[in-house]
């Protein structure tokens, strides 16, 4: 996740108000209004500025109040607000930050809509560094427009270098016509550009342990027990809706891997297997290998639909892994809690699982080089959770874990400010959640959103207890794609679908669409941010599993994507 741009401004800007100035009683209400912005807490942090507000002469920090009154007000959502604050800034001599106010103006304009005069105010800015990051936090903004009214925008400013930025990086990934590629190829003549794919037919090969045998009791207990055959009925459903369609093809073809390497072994013989397009799977890491080098060896791409771990995908361009990584989920989650809570006190309870203390590991790296303090690190068990959480909340002395070094003086009995608890174990969330309702506890609280598949689990105690939610690319519960998925699949399979199926169904959309557009060269690489059929969105710009990690939360029983910098929101 990007640095949020408005961060840096607002070093850039305190550097010059931070020496010269005595007056107590302005200077202590500027304070801490600094430290709730930078804690998020922007209606506290315009109590306390406006007080701050008038100029007189022995208030030097007015124009500074006044713009971080402004910044305030639009992170918190109130544009004609921030707008009306800031507007007596923008005039020649009267601030002397006043590249950063045009370019807080210009994003003000642009969360209105106001394209025009957003792009008039960025015109407006002198500075070369400032404009270089302008020009890469709107057009990362403009991109996220759909396409229809991003090409009708750019009609309308040809002459904007930024629309043309955004429109190319759009096209890319997105042009589904003969003349949409021709548009792309006027922008952008540096590079030659695929056709359109002319044959509408996409050969997928479903690589899933199905573990099919002769005996069909045992068939039938597959079918109602196994989660591969729910994400590959997911898939199956995708693909007929596609094919119904009749503006493309596609073509499910399904192998059975059984999770034995020489069942992979002669697949991968097969020669029907070297005309495939695209290979959905494997999952499993024995299976992996041999795929891998298949894929490189005759350059057909392959994703992998449930794994986590970056690490398989190394050094192979036609690796991809519909999840984001372990690695994005902690460095992801240390952003917020960094942007959100500041220097806080950290606990970690994380489980037993290789995944669960890779991303316990690369979180506690990441708050301490932000300079938050991880008061207290422990794997949990069934056995110990509750002891663990009463422990945090009260404040105990941390547990020392096998070989950790010494805990410092400072560090002890010292309650945490949040709870991080890295695990999807089933097992755990139960004792979990009685051992933080027994403690009475408001302490923020992040966990996967695997947990809200949990039926156990009421989304009512997960709101009241203050649980945040790093994301999957979990699905987009506001979109009326999820319950035409979850009608239409009951009324073809007999039973609704579960989280695999869901995510059979989005992927097998994203790997045609991509693929019609992109073909064999590209397929999924540097795909900027795009949403699924169902899912929030994937991302693929820098690397080939899915930076996307959104940070969710239940508000009034609602799943809502909580506001990100402008630079990486992707809502």
């Amino acid at each position: 996740m990007n640095k949020n741009i408005f961060t840096f401004i607002f070093c850039l800007v305190m550097l010059s108000v931070q020496v010269g100035f005595a007056q107590t009683n302005y200077q202590a209400n500027f304070q801490k209004a600094k430290t709730q912005i930078e804690l998020g807490n922007y209606e506290e942090a315009m109590d306390l500025l406006r007080p701050v507000l008038g100029a007189t002469s022995s208030n030097p920090y007015a124009s500074y109040a006044t713009y971080f009154f402004a910044l305030s007000a639009y992170e918190d959502g109130k544009y004609e607000l921030a707008k009306t604050t800031l507007r007596p800034l923008l005039v020649p001599g009267k601030f002397d930050k006043i590249d950063e106010a045009n370019y807080l103006m210009a994003h003000i304009y642009l969360a209105q809509n106001e394209y025009r005069l957003a792009l008039d105010q960025l015109a407006d800015i002198k500075s070369s560094s400032l404009k270089q990051q302008a020009n890469t936090s709107f057009t990362n903004a403009l991109v996220k427009l759909d396409k229809a009214n991003l090409k009708q925008l750019y009609d309308q400013y040809r002459d904007e270098s930024i629309l043309k930025n955004a429109l190319v990086q759009k096209l890319k990934y997105e042009a589904s016509s003969k003349e949409e590629l021709e548009l792309l190829a006027a922008l952008d003549p540096s590079e030659t550009y695929q056709p359109v794919n002319q044959s509408k037919l996409i050969n997928i090969g479903a690589f899933l342990p199905f573990m099919y045998g002769r005996d069909s009791a045992q068939i039938a207990r597959l079918v109602r027990e196994n989660f591969v055959v729910d994400l590959y009925l997911g898939a199956k459903l995708a693909q007929e809706e596609i094919n119904k369609s009749g503006d493309f093809e596609v073509n499910l073809i399904p192998f059975d891997t059984k999770r034995d390497e020489r069942a992979i072994r002669t697949i991968l013989q097969d020669e029907a297997v070297e005309s495939l397009d695209v290979i959905f799977g494997p999952l499993y890491p024995n299976e992996f290998q041999q795929v891998s080098e298949f894929a490189i060896q005759h350059e057909i791409p392959f994703v992998n639909p449930l794994s986590t771990n970056s690490k398989q995908i190394e050094n192979n361009n036609f690796a991809y892994l519909y999840k984001p990584g372990s690695e994005n989920v902690a460095l992801s989650t240390a952003d917020f809690v960094a942007e959100t809570w500041g220097g806080s006190n950290a606990a970690i309870l994380y489980g037993s699982s290789s995944r669960d203390s890779l991303i316990a590991a690369i979180y506690a790296r990441e708050l301490e080089a932000k300079g938050i303090n991880v008061a207290y690190k422990k794997r949990i068990s069934t056995d110990n959770v509750k002891n663990a959480i009463t422990e945090v909340i009260l404040g105990y002395l941390p547990v020392e874990e096998e070989n950790a070094e010494p805990i410092k003086e400072e560090d002890k009995n010292v309650p945490a400010d949040h709870i991080y608890f890295v695990t999807e174990d089933p097992r755990l969330p139960a004792p979990i959640i009685s051992a933080l309702e027994i403690n009475s506890s408001r302490i923020p609280v992040i966990a996967s959103d695997a947990w809200l598949n949990f039926n156990f689990v009421s989304f009512e105690q997960l709101e009241r207890l203050n649980f945040y939610f790093t994301s999957n690319s979990s699905l987009d519960y506001e979109n009326k794609a999820v319950e035409e998925f979850r009608i239409n699949y009951k009324k073809r399979f007999g039973a609704f679908p579960n989280p695999y199926a869901f995510i059979g169904y989005d992927l097998i959309y994203i790997i045609t669409e991509q693929y019609q557009v992109n073909g064999m060269k590209n397929f999924l690489q540097g795909m900027p941010f795009r949403r699924g059929k169902i899912s929030r969105g994937l991302d693929y710009s820098l690397r080939n599993d899915n930076q996307y990690v959104p940070m969710l939360k239940l508000e009034s029983g609602k799943l809502v994507v909580l506001k990100q910098s402008i630079t990486n929101d992707q809502e």
